[in-house]
């Protein structure tokens, strides 16, 4: 990443899910997470307490807001992931979003 950006998160997922994250990894570094893993009782899971993205995607400036969408997103579509507590995102919100509308 050339202007990388970390931001706190503390989004709780299951231990399924992680199991998911884990699996459906491509080793290209698009975001870092960085988890907190469960204290091995199963029905806890594990919480995402920070993310790493990359800010600027070919001119386009990409905030905390936009970055943690776009994971939510890829991984609900891709990787099949079941969070609870963010929103429902239309998919069209990965290219779709203020910074990259020409004025």
């Amino acid at each position: 990443m050339r202007e990388p950006a970390t931001a706190p998160w503390g989004l709780s997922i299951s231990e399924a899910n992680f199991k998911k994250l884990k699996a459906g990894g491509t080793g290209k570094e698009i975001y870092m997470l960085v988890v907190k893993p469960s204290d091995g009782d199963s029905n806890t899971g594990v919480k995402i307490e920070a993310i790493t993205w990359e800010q600027n995607k070919g001119g386009i400036r990409i905030s905390e807001e936009q970055a943690k969408k776009e994971v939510v997103i890829i991984t609900r579509r891709l990787l099949e992931c079941d969070f609870d507590a963010p929103p429902e995102y239309d998919v069209s919100d990965l290219w779709n979003h203020p910074a990259a509308q020409i004025k």
